[in-house]
């Protein structure tokens, strides 16, 4: 079913004939497509996103395109590209004063970077410590280290004290 809205909102997005409307759309739509493991539609419209966005000078949406692009590269299991992909939307979010559209984007680089043992480099991506400390605080729970673990978690809610996990694990 959420393919059929997905088309819908293409379709819509593509007959307003307003380029960040249609940008909209697509940005809202490539997540479906990555999750479902699409890699032929994600990545046909993270590029007309990518196109369209440097067109008509839509930063934000060039931005988003960026990330998309690395979460591509993360589901390829390229996690080098990915990471790189990843920071350059993070840093062009931030640069554009758009933090709230970096959140799917600073996860999945904590992820990649954990995934290629970065947890010092995930440490100094932007928006990610919390992340990051939480889930150090989960693989040492896991190792039977405690007080790291505790102090991970800690940590995660001084940066975060809304974040969900740590408030979880540290009862």
């Amino acid at each position: 079913r959420s393919l059929e809205y997905a088309k819908l909102a293409i379709e819509e997005g593509e007959k307003s004939g307003h380029p960040a409307t249609f940008c909209r759309s697509l940005a809202l739509i490539v997540p479906i497509f990555l999750n479902m493991m699409d890699t032929r539609r994600s990545d046909q419209y993270i590029a007309e996103l990518s196109d369209l966005s440097a067109a008509h000078s839509l930063k934000p949406y060039s931005a988003i395109a960026t990330g998309l692009r690395g979460q591509w590269l993360l589901r390829q299991n390229n996690l080098l590209d990915a990471i790189s992909w990843l920071k350059r939307a993070l840093e062009e979010l931030h640069a554009q004063r758009q933090e709230m559209l970096s959140m799917d984007f600073a996860c999945d680089l904590a992820a990649a970077l954990m995934k290629v043992g970065g947890y010092e480099q995930a440490l100094k991506a932007p928006g990610v410590k919390p992340i990051v400390m939480n889930n150090r605080g989960y693989s040492r729970l896991l190792q039977g280290r405690y007080a790291d673990a505790s102090a991970d978690f800690v940590r995660a809610l001084e940066l975060n004290p809304q974040h969900e996990d740590a408030l979880y694990y540290m009862g």
